[in-house]
């Protein structure tokens, strides 16, 4: 976390001020860019550490094309005969 602070320096400067939580900053600097790091710092300032942990996950995993776009992950799926069948994200 830290060799990336060095280049992401508006997440830098929130986690410095405390603005932004070590959890936020650690799930952050996984993702973020020169490119993304203003969209994700407004995001994260919004939401829970779960919820910025969880769209990073996607965003590193290559669910998600951008913070706008992600939707919440399906866990079941009930079939026509009323089974249900649950699926890990």
């Amino acid at each position: 976390m830290a060799h990336a602070l060095k280049t992401l320096p508006a997440i830098a400067m929130a986690f410095a001020k405390g603005d932004l939580s070590y959890s936020k900053a650690r799930a952050l600097t996984r993702v973020a860019n020169s490119e993304n790091e203003d969209e994700l710092l407004a995001f994260a300032s919004h939401t829970t550490a779960a919820r910025v942990e969880e769209r990073c996950r996607e965003l590193r995993c290559g669910t998600v094309a951008s913070t706008d776009e992600a939707e919440p992950p399906r866990r079941a799926v009930h079939s026509q005969c009323g089974a249900m069948r649950l699926a890990a994200p």
